[in-house]
């Protein structure tokens, strides 16, 4: 059984404001660039971004309609959109943090493996799989379905070092910005990853209604900037998907340093 997915209950407020704004934004990205698929990776991108900061600041409900709004960017500058990465990213989150309240099953595990290898073998990059590496290490130190993480491991270090020195598929990208703007997109980042320290968890439940383990919830939320900045060093990040972080790490600062409960 897949557990890493969460249930958006249309009767709770925010959540069918999110779903009607998606849609809105769907219809007016397909307007605006006339094609169906622009206008469906933009909705599906406006939900994802708010979904990614339900994942980072689940305290702050309304700092994802924040992030959600600095993304609408997108809407005047789309030119592609990676959303399994996003997707992926999202489920990296999930399987540490524990968040749906729900223990992880070996589908949880053959799925995200599934998506780090494709996401490494399309990019030419095994960056990927090194993430998936760094949240099974995690989830081993809380001996957290601890065989099942041993083996994923293990299959995934293997294929790991194939890719790598075999087809050399570890590989810096070649920065698309000019360097003061690759600088200021690296500082904000390593920034973001000592902030997010301030970020306040305290009360927040999962979807079974249970304390949160601040522990893993805490490590979740500083994976976030670590994922965003290898990605960037090593494959390049579009720009759709740039306005994306970017906004999800304005939208949490911004809402912390305004609701300090």
């Amino acid at each position: 059984m897949f557990t890493l997915g969460r249930k958006v209950d249309i009767n709770y407020t925010t959540n069918r404001l999110i779903l009607v704004f998606s849609l809105i934004v769907g219809v007016i990205g397909y307007f605006i660039t006339g094609a169906f698929s622009s206008g469906l990776s933009l909705a599906g991108g406006t939900f994802l971004t708010w979904a990614l900061v339900r994942e980072v600041d689940p305290k702050h409900e309304y700092s994802a309609f924040l992030s959600v709004a600095l993304s609408l960017t997108n809407l005047f500058y789309f030119e592609r959109m990676n959303l399994l990465a996003i997707f992926w990213i999202l489920l990296l989150l999930r399987m540490v943090s524990e968040i749906c309240g729900k223990k992880l099953t070996l589908l949880d595990f053959f799925l995200v493996f599934g998506f780090s290898a494709y996401l490494s073998i399309s990019n030419e990059n095994s960056i990927y799989l090194i993430l998936f590496i760094i949240v099974l290490s995690s989830l081993m130190v809380f001996k957290e379905q601890t065989n099942i993480s041993c083996a994923f491991l293990a299959i995934s270090v293997a294929i790991f070092f194939i890719e790598s020195f075999y087809f050399n598929y570890l590989s810096m990208a070649t920065p698309g910005v000019s360097t003061k703007l690759n600088v200021v997109i690296i500082s904000v980042l390593i920034l973001f990853l000592f902030f997010i320290h301030f970020v306040r968890i305290n009360g927040v439940m999962d979807d079974k209604g249970n304390p949160v383990h601040s522990e893993k919830m805490k490590l979740s939320q500083m994976l976030f900037p670590v994922i965003i900045l290898l990605l960037y060093l090593f494959v390049g990040i579009g720009f759709n998907n740039l306005i994306i972080y970017l906004s999800v790490i304005t939208g949490v600062t911004v809402y912390s340093l305004i609701d300090r409960k």
